[in-house]
Parts: C-alpha cells; structure tokens; sequence
C-alpha cells in the first residue's frame, strides 16, 4: 500500500528501522537518477564518497526524496534543521552499518563535536556543574528537534537499497543516551530495544 498522508506516514516510519528500498516502495518515490548518481560517485570518486562531511547535502535530499516529500530539506545552519516533517523539526545522523547494533554513535549537535564553537563552554561547565552542562547540551541539542533520523551512511558501506535508517521521537532518542559519553552519544544497543523492524 502506496502512504497517501502525513498522518500514514507518521505511523509506518516513527519508531521503525527500515531501508532505504522499504522506504521507496512504501511511499512510491522515483529514486532512478538517485541509484545512478550513488553508483557513478561510488566508481569514480570512492574516497569522495566515503567522506560524511563531504556528502551530507545530497543525502539528506536523497532521504527526503525517498520520503516522497513527506520529508523536506531544511537545511544546515542555526536556523533550520536538517529536514522537516511538516512543521517538525527533524536531525538525521550517522553510524557505520559495520557497528550498528553496540556502539555508542554521536548525536549531540555538530557544535559540540571535536573543537567546534560550543565545545569548550561545555568542558567548563562540566567541570563546575554536571547538571548545568547537560542542560546547556540539551538545549542546544535535543531540545530543538522532536524527531531524529539515525542513517547507516558513516562509510557509505552498503548498497543504495540496504542504507538502514532508524526513526524515532527526540524523547525516545533521549531514554537511550549514554551518560558516560556526557549524553553525547547514543547507546545503540538500547535504542533497538525500543524500536521495531519495519
């Protein structure tokens, strides 16, 4: 059966792990100049490819044209998500297929990553109040999305029809953080408790 409303859209995907053919045949969506373009950059660009940073605009249009537009691209700045499910904000974020099912994945906002901007306030609040960095995390993080969209495109490992995509609400996201990480990370192992094969 063929989604025809948002509203179907919602209760096939949230909460499911599905791939990316599941998600295409369910919501009808064309992806043929899509399986060519993965196909082409894979065979002539592979360490391209491979580079999350380097990809993460086509894919994010990639995924949303497989959502038969019932997901729309936002964008990747301060002002907009990543992508929009009607008037919900939604962040998409990546983990190697390889290591799907027991690793800790990062999924706190991109400025608290590395040395990015928000990086070093958070060591200093951590350093005088736990309570205080979590929030300050949080806001900056969690609380601005109510929808995450976890992807097996880390490595681009796969084929285009196995890409796996785990879609959850932000709370159920939250149940599964890994508090050692600083709730940065997310524990895999526990979100797959909570979700369920398409």
């Amino acid at each position: 059966m063929i989604i025809t409303s948002l509203s179907q859209f919602r209760t096939k995907f949230v909460g499911k792990v599905f791939t990316l053919r599941e998600l295409e045949e369910i919501t009808g969506a064309d992806l043929s100049e899509w399986k060519i373009y993965y196909a082409l950059s894979r065979k002539l660009a592979l360490e391209s490819f491979a580079s999350g940073r380097a990809n993460y605009i086509w894919l994010q249009k990639l995924l949303c044209a497989a959502s038969g537009s019932y997901w729309a691209y936002g964008g990747q700045g301060k002002k907009h998500p990543d992508f929009y499910m009607g008037a919900d904000r939604c962040e998409t974020k990546s983990y190697d297929l390889a290591a799907a099912y027991d690793a800790l994945v990062f999924v706190a906002a991109s400025s608290f990553f590395a040395s990015n901007c928000k990086v070093q306030p958070h060591k200093r609040l951590l350093e005088e109040s736990p309570d205080q960095a979590k929030r300050y995390l949080f806001e900056h993080s969690y609380d601005c999305n109510d929808y995450y969209l976890l992807t097996s495109t880390r490595n681009l490992n796969c084929n285009f029809e196995d890409l796996e995509m785990i879609f959850v609400k932000t709370d159920t996201l939250k149940e599964c953080l890994d508090p050692k990480s600083h709730y940065k990370k997310v524990d895999m192992s526990e979100l797959r408790k909570r979700v369920t094969r398409l």
